[in-house]
């Protein structure tokens, strides 16, 4: 064999690599995609339509302001499309945030009492007082019962809850809040009205 078909087979070879290991990354790449999904729990709190097209994943905060202002949007989208979109609800709640994981918590002990939502205005309605606010108030304003809520915050039940939501969270590789999940496309921070409707409509 010659030096020139050396080198020819050589080049061959080496393309031949080359497009082994390209596939192999594809490969990978669509696995991590199906990998990122977001679990949706049975325990997860859920509005809207149960078998719409568009099921919105939200990752937030109560202490968080672009959280807050999310609410509106979201609101406005679930009216907007009430025949094809569920909202799920997932905690996750930042450790620079001293009050929210309890308001978390708090949330999750009202979804007991079938009054997660309520809860979840109030919480948000009254953002700057999480440290503060008591009990009784939090229950008087969103129809639930404060020694129901206490106890259920003594005894730890809603932790667990919250706990998977933010590992679900981890294991997504957020870090930032809100995060959302328009079916398979993640959205980082505040989404305006104008833009969350865009999406929600290519995914329809």
């Amino acid at each position: 064999m010659t030096r020139h078909e050396n080198v020819l087979l050589s080049i061959i070879g080496g393309f031949a690599v080359l497009i082994i290991v390209t596939y192999g990354l594809s490969l990978l790449g669509a696995g991590s995609t199906a990998a990122v999904r977001p679990r949706v729990e049975s325990t997860d709190p859920k509005i809207g339509a149960e078998r719409g097209k568009v099921t919105l994943v939200v990752f937030t905060d109560f202490e968080c302001e672009f959280c807050k202002a999310e609410v509106q949007i979201l609101k406005s989208a679930l009216g907007a499309y009430q025949n094809d979109v569920r909202l799920v609800f997932k905690d996750f709640p930042l450790p620079l945030h001293p009050n929210s994981n309890r308001a978390s918590q708090i949330a999750r002990c009202a979804q007991d009492q079938g009054e997660f939502w309520q809860m979840h205005d109030t919480l948000f309605d009254h953002q700057t007082e999480l440290a503060t606010i008591s009990l009784e108030v939090l229950a008087q304003q969103s129809g639930t019962n404060a020694a129901q809520l206490q106890q259920c915050l003594e005894s730890g039940q809603a932790v667990a809850r919250v706990n998977a939501a933010i590992a679900e969270g981890k294991r997504l590789g957020i870090q930032e809040v809100p995060t959302m999940f328009v079916n398979d496309e993640q959205i980082t921070g505040l989404v305006e009205d104008a833009d969350l409707r865009q999406v929600i409509q290519k995914h329809l």
